[in-house]
């Protein structure tokens, strides 16, 4: 994973995002974890990336995002 296009930085491509590349409009690439991080570790990156990332042995398996937390809690 080299970055991640999200809504927000979309958005503040303004007018002009519609004729960007995608290279242009994306943030860094949010953190790889493994599945066996402690949800505490996931809940501290969540408050600077919009995703986590989780892999397994090089390959994505799978995501977390703010929303899945908030669903854990409810």
């Amino acid at each position: 994973v080299v970055g991640l296009l999200t809504e927000s930085s979309i958005l503040e491509g303004g007018l002009e995002a519609k004729s960007m590349k995608v290279r242009c409009l994306m943030i860094e690439s949010p953190p790889l974890i493994s599945g066996n991080t402690k949800i505490s570790v996931v809940i501290s990156l969540l408050k600077h990336f919009p995703i986590v990332l989780i892999t397994k042995e090089g390959k994505l398996i799978g995501l977390v995002a703010k929303s899945d937390l908030l669903k854990m809690l409810v």
